[in-house]
């Protein structure tokens, strides 16, 4: 099984008090990331307001877009990891107590709850689908489960997420569960996520409010509790298995949800000046958001998708330039710069992963690409760049012109090199080619993972961030001078290598395809390469190619000598560009027909051709249709 780090989140609320209650929240998860760097945080439901039976209802936002979305959209972001929590949410005019899962690069979940408290059946409908997604969070396609209050109670819950095989489940609640009247609610709400582990033989995340004294656990697939907290406000974090474990068993009944007044909320407990209670709206009647016309929105938002009326956009790649200070700047090596970028007046800035890169506008027509080398959780964005006189220009530029307090424009981040969860890893990095390394080996580490380092240099003097990764990786870092030590030995390297290793590599040509060649006598390990300059051409002809554009309906000829970007332009068609070299990615293009020849360091031939980047790459037949 593989494991995720994951941190539950219990915070002490006021009923009522929504603004202050999010701002709680937010500063709770950024504390928990800065402690456990986790690659998902579980927040209770209800939080904008305690579920005590009390809560100001024409304060609640009354979009699941509003403020507490909005707020987990925005962390996510920030802070490079996926955020559950719930809130009331209003779609086509009716009431639901809706559990959400946000991820970084913008993609967003909403399950509206199945099972309603008793409390609840007056103003709020139930959904109708068991929270069950899709998301890249578990990797290899794996059903994750949102599990919402009183769903933690129902058998119907446990079995409908049986059938979809779920790898996790993770969830919140917001009132104790009794059985019927009597005493023991607590403890049977605390022991919901012991139960729902050995029903279902997956690990299993429950956070709850400290006020309702319902505790929070981190469960593994057998019961075993791995993490957990009574009354008190905190964090808990578990690295937790993924997967199935057993055979699940179902009883055919758990327990009863049951309602809690605001008696039952524990000790120095107080409720927000003005607060209503759900009681009295019943009475009159009086829910003012009830009948309200309002836009419905998808079960999964994808940034990719028009926002629906009203929301803001989502949050993920931007095309819109940034203005970026230059906060640092020192020399970890003989003609590397290395450059700390801070945005407009010290702001967040996009979130990013390893292997990730931005491009730097340098001149009106000159842009760049430089890999992010910092830690994804900073506020601010590091690059080191080696200086090339004889290149193309753009290290020339950082070099001689970013000193501290310059500002520059800057676009992105993009990712085309992304850590993808292993056991472990073997990195091999070359000169300037441990940028995106760096950032890669930090998020390993700090997952517990296991890997090995080779990193090789013409000397030692050339190679970046050389001591600070030895100091801090130690055993696990070897560094290789060419001048020293000779090359790094590939072959050697990857011999013995565990079974599903992932090998990472980026640096010189050269090193890149001895990688290549070594990498064919391992099948059971993963190769993962990113490549500073496009390839040359690999056989193809450039005769003239024959475009079809689907979405258009235009037809052009694409003569040899001209790229297929440059004619797309031409021919009034607007795809977007950046380093015309076929290093970025900016101008990736769906095929729909024909198959393209990847002259690229982004494809290649062994992927499928349902993609191409027109700045540089061409065709092996002589028609291609392309999604434009």
């Amino acid at each position: 099984m593989t494991e995720l780090i994951i941190a539950a989140v219990q915070p002490r609320l006021v009923p009522g008090d929504v603004e202050g209650n999010l701002r709680r929240v937010e500063e709770l998860v950024r504390g928990a990331h800065g402690r456990h760097r986790p690659d998902l945080i579980v927040l209770p439901d209800s939080m904008t307001s305690p579920q005590g039976g009390t809560v100001d209802v024409d304060r609640v936002p009354r979009h699941i877009d509003g403020a507490p979305l909005n707020l987990l959209r925005q962390l996510a972001a920030d802070l490079g990891c996926a955020i559950t929590g719930g809130a009331l949410s209003v779609r086509g005019g009716h009431t639901f107590q809706t559990y959400m899962l946000v991820e970084p690069d913008g993609v967003i979940y909403l399950h509206n709850r199945s099972v309603l408290a008793s409390s609840e059946y007056a103003w709020c409908r139930a959904g109708t689908a068991p929270g069950v997604l899709i998301s890249d969070l578990l990797g290899a396609q794996q059903p994750l489960g949102l599990v919402s209050g009183p769903e933690w109670a129902s058998s119907a819950v446990a079995r409908a997420l049986h059938e979809h095989r779920v790898g996790l489940v993770v969830g919140g609640l917001d009132l104790p569960m009794r059985r019927g009247r009597r005493k023991g609610g607590r403890r049977a709400a605390r022991e919901a996520a012991i139960q729902f582990s050995r029903c279902l033989g997956v690990s299993t995340v429950m956070t709850g409010h400290a006020a309702a004294g319902l505790g929070s656990r981190i469960c593994s697939p057998d019961g075993t509790v791995l993490a957990e907290l009574g009354h008190e406000e905190g964090v808990i974090s578990a690295a937790v298995p993924i997967g199935r474990h057993r055979v699940a068993s179902i009883p055919g009944a758990m327990w009863q949800p049951g309602p809690i007044g605001s008696r039952d909320l524990g000790t120095g407990t107080r409720i927000a000046a003005g607060a209503a209670t759900y009681w009295t709206r019943w009475a009159r009647n009086d829910f003012p958001w009830q009948d309200s016309a309002h836009s419905d929105l998808p079960d999964v938002i994808r940034p990719d998708l028009p926002a629906a009326a009203g929301s803001p956009q989502q949050k993920g790649e931007t095309d819109d330039y940034l203005t970026l200070t230059v906060a640092k700047r020192r020399f970890p090596a003989e003609g590397v710069v290395h450059l700390t970028l801070r945005g407009p007046d010290g702001a967040p800035l996009p979130a990013w992963r390893p292997g990730a890169h931005i491009d730097l506008l340098l001149d009106d027509e000159m842009v760049r690409q430089y890999s992010l080398c910092g830690n994804p959780g900073d506020p601010h964005y590091e690059i080191a760049v080696l200086l090339e006189r004889q290149g193309r220009g753009g290290s020339v530029r950082v070099h001689d012109r970013l000193d501290v307090g310059e500002k520059v424009r800057a676009r992105g981040p993009r990712n085309h090199f992304e850590l993808e969860d292993a056991e472990h890893y073997v990195f091999i990095a070359g000169g300037i080619g441990i940028t995106p390394i760096k950032a890669m080996v930090g998020v390993a580490h700090d997952r517990g993972r296991s890997f090995r380092l080779f990193y090789g240099g013409r000397s030692e003097a050339s190679m970046a961030f050389a001591d600070e990764l030895a100091e801090r990786y130690q055993e696990s870092v070897l560094l290789q001078p060419e001048d020293r030590d000779g090359l790094l030995d590939i072959r050697a390297i990857l011999t013995d290598c565990p079974k599903g290793t992932l090998v990472y590599c980026c640096g010189p040509e050269a090193l890149l395809r001895a990688v290549e060649a070594e990498i064919r006598r391992h099948p059971s390990l993963g190769l993962r390469l990113e490549r500073f300059s496009s390839l040359p051409a690999d056989g193809g002809s450039d005769a003239p190619i024959e475009l079809t554009l689907e979405a258009s309906g235009l037809s052009l000829t694409v003569p040899a000598g001209t790229s297929v970007l440059t004619a797309l332009h031409e021919a009034g068609v607007d795809v977007d560009y950046s380093c015309q070299a076929g290093v970025c990615g900016s101008c990736e293009v769906s095929v729909l027909a024909g198959t393209p020849e990847h002259r690229d360091a982004i494809l290649t031939s062994s992927q499928p051709n349902d993609r191409m980047l027109p700045c540089v790459s061409w065709a092996r037949t002589s028609h291609l249709t392309l999604d434009l």
